[in-house]
């Protein structure tokens, strides 16, 4: 059995063709992707310090894409509170996994590990943890009835001066100057701390075609924002902003019934991501279920795999 512990950017970096080809072998979603994990890597490292763990012998491989959260002084995965849908990396036999947390466990001095937002499709990959329900992911995946109060708001907003726009998240400046928008906005925002900001701006960057940002502009003012995502049949809706001088006319949910409905006429899905909001759930006609993991500090590895406490 082949073990890597890598504990910076740079040694994430020599991951890179294991962890795509883990990433081609099963059904993960962006937030497993090598590009964005190398991006919370290099950009949180010194408040999030990586530790992930690769594990591989002749059939079967293993990433924990691991990290150390230093305010918490606990265990999460990379990417901490900006990802969701979280998950490890797994080819072959499942039970490589046990060996990689018990390397974990040892790497980091036995810390607690918590880690939010997981699918029920993550479940058989990580079996053996405590897991509880976390808040769901509302979702639109066939044509609902449309709300004729958003449409007339839209309307209203573009007779009064607003254009809509499409970008793609190569235009890493645009999608910059929405987080700084929605920090300035909301003093309870996760965009208020700069490192954020800035690993949200390089994810969209990344991304390319696969981002594209929906606004709603007057002149220079971006009255509403939505930066979204391609990802298989999907599109993840990742942030909302709205101008808070527009609020009276509804723009921020007004734009997101709008391309929600362009992209169910383009075959796709709708994920609001997770959060069960009620402009979110005014919108959705599904939900999927997500759980939070937890494996306590004293907990022996001896027993990893042996039960499953499910919600």
């Amino acid at each position: 059995m082949e073990l890597r512990i890598a504990r910076t950017a740079g040694e994430v970096s020599q991951l890179e063709g294991e962890w795509k080809r883990l990433y081609r072998s099963g059904d993960y979603t962006l937030f497993q992707c090598f590009e964005w994990n190398l991006h919370a890597s290099e950009i949180l490292g010194r408040s999030i310090e990586p530790l992930v763990v690769a594990v591989r012998n002749a059939e079967s491989a293993v990433i924990i894409p691991a990290a150390t959260d230093k305010m918490r002084g606990d265990l999460c995965f990379l990417g901490g509170e900006l990802f969701d849908y979280r998950d490890l990396l797994c080819s072959g036999d499942p039970g490589l996994v046990a060996a990689g947390m018990r390397a974990l466990d040892q790497a980091s001095g036995g810390l607690p590990l918590r880690v939010q937002a997981v699918r029920e499709s993550s479940r058989v990959r990580l079996r053996g943890f405590a897991l509880r329900p976390f808040a769901g992911a509302p979702y639109l995946i066939h044509p609902a009835p449309r709300h004729p109060k958003l449409d007339r708001s839209m309307r209203r907003l573009l007779k009064g001066g607003c254009e809509m726009r499409v970008s793609i998240g190569k235009n890493r400046g645009l999608a910059r100057r929405i987080y700084d928008l929605k920090a300035s906005a909301d003093f309870r925002s996760i965009f208020r701390d700069r490192l954020q900001r800035e690993l949200a701006s390089a994810m969209a960057e990344s991304a390319g075609d696969a981002c594209e940002i929906f606004t709603l502009e007057q002149e220079e003012t971006i009255v509403a924002a939505l930066v979204t995502y391609r990802d298989g049949k999907w599109r993840r809706f990742y942030t909302t902003y709205f101008d808070p001088h527009w609020a009276k006319l509804s723009p921020g949910i007004s734009l997101l019934h709008h391309v929600s409905h362009l992209t169910l006429e383009a075959g796709l899905h709708c994920d609001y991501m997770t959060g069960e909001q009620p402009f979110k759930q005014r919108l959705a006609n599904g939900g999927m279920p997500l759980y939070v993991v937890e494996r306590t500090a004293s907990r022996s590895m001896d027993t990893l795999g042996d039960s499953v406490t499910a919600a």
